[in-house]
């Protein structure tokens, strides 16, 4: 506990409201959490104290909140960490390893799980058989021109071989596989359970041999790696190569086809711990690097003699043997570090960390790293600067044919011509393009994970973010992406309403994907958009299918009395006042004319 209370003290500092730009800072809560004897209410309080200063700070600033996309979204990703592990804490409050919870359930009720009713064998032809009904691609958005997107996408490639075939690895829907472009696509590791996807690799000179990371690297929640997987056969067949159980707690950052690879056969893999090498094409893998502590190494580099890694907490290692590594340099603010490499500008490695001064360059020749910079637009983009949220949405891209055409995915997505002395924001989630923002660039959705320059020329850009799949040209202004979802079944739902007379009806808010309400007419059911942000709590009137409501972050309530099939938005339900950002919402058992909600206190509607 001792530790936990001088991390606390570390990051607890005055606010000082003299000064032209904010100061406050958000502490690090998953490492907090991490720290021995840490409880879940400590670290939710003291967070949420300094959201609060955070808040009055940029309203005294000017900063209108309501429209401060980053704070929001800032905000956002650490409620939605706090609403995933708020009931996987021990009783005293702490922190609980994966399987705790397991254990916990067969202490409280163990006949549960002697009868052989509840216990069911994996793979076993008896088990209760499961069928997905979606959502499954945008549904009828009702006018809508973008909709909510589908869910979120850690990693997706293209074949090196195959211009049309791509696979995608999501946060819990496992892999998918297209061989249309993106038209359309299948699942491939539905025989896996709860299975996060980080990363995937092709291998030179066998296009139907694929790698893939297991896990959920970019995520809080607790979806560990169960290993690194292998399939000959175009992903119709996997075998796991290096096998994790979940008590271990690893995740996989990348994988790294080495440049050699023609002759050592060599991949390289980061994650939780370790950096691992295979020197047979993923066969068998042997960890070469452990610094002996709790570290999360993330991407990989070999440029000639030289080896780069980075990590956690700001740092960025070097090594001449691929076995012993030097840390080079730690940026003062922590958080992670990624980087780029072009074989065009073979003497830069491309810097970018979670934070303002995000980015500079190391010059590999002279071992030297340059100023980090602001990560800056220099035309206006309806502010949408740099914002990593803590890490969640950080990546960065170098074109392979022009080392100074760079990407940097974040909130947004900004690019630069000229090796990053300036950026213009070119994807922005939250504006109409050829709107009166003035930023000129393309819709896409926001939060970013992968993105990879495409093409015989370089010359297009394949994204995964939180929304799905998104393909478009590099250099056309304003772009004009492809929204590629369509059988891409990822949605994380926080909520789901059944409506019991005919239970085809069915009403989910979902994390970052607003709403969806699925209406029964009789005889076939379609999925309709609700607009929310994060849609959040859901109930369906008891005795009329048609009235449906649907709730997003901070208790804000909304309904429609047409089941959502007339339009997208919602009509809005005046707040006693702001709730937490997941308020509870709940519909009488019998009665669907009475509500109740959790703001700041419990109130009724009837």
């Amino acid at each position: 506990m001792k530790q936990f209370i001088l991390l606390t003290a570390f990051f607890c500092f005055s606010l000082c409201a003299a000064t032209a730009q904010v100061t406050v800072q958000i502490p690090n809560y998953k490492q907090l959490a991490s720290v021995p004897g840490a409880k879940y209410n400590d670290v939710v309080s003291l967070v949420r104290e300094k959201f609060s200063l955070k808040e009055q700070q940029l309203i005294a600033l000017g900063v209108n909140i309501e429209k401060n996309e980053a704070f929001r979204e800032e905000v956002a990703l650490f409620e939605r960490w706090a609403l995933e592990l708020r009931d996987k804490v021990g009783n005293d409050g702490t922190f609980l390893d994966p399987l705790t919870g397991w254990i916990n359930a067969m202490q409280a009720n163990p006949e549960m799980f002697r009868s052989q009713e509840y216990l069911q064998t994996p793979n076993s032809t008896s088990s209760i058989p499961w069928t997905s009904i979606g959502p499954v691609d945008n549904g009828n958005l009702n006018g809508w021109t973008y909709g909510g997107g589908i869910g979120r996408v850690n990693v997706v490639k293209r074949s090196p071989v195959n211009p049309q075939l791509l696979f995608a690895g999501t946060a819990l829907g496992g892999l998918f596989k297209s061989t249309d472009l993106g038209s359309s696509w299948a699942p491939t590791t539905d025989q896996f359970a709860g299975l996060g996807v980080s990363d995937l690799a092709f291998l030179p000179g066998s296009p139907n041999s694929i790698l893939m990371a297991t896990g959920d690297y970019d995520g809080s929640s607790g979806i560990f790696s169960i290993g690194i997987f292998k399939t000959i056969d175009g992903g119709n067949t996997w075998v796991n190569k290096l096998p994790f159980t979940l008590d271990q707690k690893r995740k996989i950052a990348h994988l790294y086809v080495d440049p050699g690879f023609a002759t050592n056969n060599t991949i390289w893999a980061t994650g939780t711990f370790d950096i691992y090498k295979s020197t047979d094409q993923g066969e068998t893998w042997a960890s070469v690097y452990n610094n002996g502590s709790n570290y999360q190494y993330n991407d990989f580099v070999r440029v000639g003699s030289n080896y780069f890694t980075s990590g956690e907490f700001g740092s960025l290692f070097k090594s001449t043997d691929g076995v012993n590594f030097t840390q080079i340099y730690t940026h003062p603010a922590g958080g992670r570090v990624d980087f780029a490499y072009s074989p065009n500008t073979p003497d830069i490695l491309y810097i970018l960390t979670a934070a303002n001064p995000a980015f500079s360059k190391y010059i590999i020749s002279t071992g030297t790293m340059g100023t980090f910079t602001v990560v800056n637009n220099n035309s206006g983009d309806a502010g949408a600067n740099y914002n990593s949220q803590g890490s969640y949405n950080q990546v960065l891209t170098v074109n392979p044919a022009n080392g100074n055409d760079l990407m940097i995915g974040e909130m947004s997505g900004k690019r630069s011509l000229d090796g990053g002395a300036t950026w213009n924001c070119t994807l922005n989630g939250y504006y109409i393009p050829g709107g009166t923002s003035g930023w000129g660039g393309g819709y896409v959705h926001s939060d970013h994970h992968y993105m990879e320059y495409i093409g015989a020329s370089f010359d297009s850009l394949l994204i995964g973010n939180d929304g799905g799949v998104y393909l478009g040209p590099a250099s056309v202004t304003p772009f004009a992406f492809k929204e590629s979802v369509n059988g891409l079944t990822c949605t994380q739902s926080y909520s789901l309403s059944i409506f019991d007379a005919q239970p085809n009806n069915i009403m989910i808010g979902n994390q970052d994907n607003d709403g969806r309400s699925r209406y029964f007419n009789g005889t076939t059911s379609t999925w309709y958009a609700g607009t929310a942000g994060d849609g959040v709590a859901t109930a369906i009137h008891r005795s009329n299918k048609d009235v449906r409501f649907l709730t997003g972050t901070n208790g804000t309530v909304a309904y429609r009395t047409d089941g959502y099939v007339g339009g997208f938005q919602s009509k809005g339900i005046d707040k006693p006042n702001n709730g937490i950002f997941d308020a509870p919402f709940e519909m009488h058992l019998t009665n669907g004319n009475i509500l109740y909600g959790g703001f700041s206190d419990i109130y009724k509607s009837t």
